[in-house]
């Protein structure tokens, strides 16, 4: 797939935001992997924007959140995740496009139902850490430009 996409000419952008941006312009056309709740906001108030799920993939993020050891406020820490946790802040994220993690609350907006089946969760666990190691990172790095560069 890396490949085909250097022949096509791929554009790289660090953020989800720029490549909207792209988008908007009509510089580009189509934009993959980005992050959905963020072009699902911007398609509402941006007629230029479409958003497509794919029906044979989507790779779902996780949203992580945990208080550190050494918090300097683990009190107003707790409150806030208590927040985001209770029915009214899932409500709030929800709004804004972020699939909620209570149940019952639904996810109209986020994903499509007739594409739940598609839906494939990132798993959290220590191999999300693989290219922290800057040897692995810069050597996945040189492999991605060479695929991108075989035309």
């Amino acid at each position: 797939m890396v490949r085909a996409f250097g022949a096509a000419g791929i554009k790289l952008y660090s953020t989800t935001g720029t490549i909207l941006d792209r988008i908007a312009s009509g510089e580009h056309l189509i934009a993959y992997n980005m992050i959905g709740s963020y072009a699902i906001e911007r398609a509402k108030e941006d007629a230029s924007i479409g958003v497509v799920f794919p029906a044979d993939y989507i790779t779902l993020m996780s949203r992580i959140a945990f208080i550190p050891v050494a918090a300097r406020h683990p009190e107003s820490a707790k409150l806030f995740l208590d927040y985001l946790l209770s029915e009214r802040g899932q409500k709030f994220l929800l709004a804004r496009s972020v699939g909620p993690v209570r149940v019952g609350l639904g996810a109209d907006g986020v994903i499509p139902s007739d594409r739940s089946a598609a839906v494939k969760p990132i798993h959290i666990g220590p191999e999300l850490l693989t290219y922290l190691d800057q040897s692995k990172r810069a050597s996945f790095l040189k492999e991605w430009r060479r695929a991108l560069q075989d035309r």
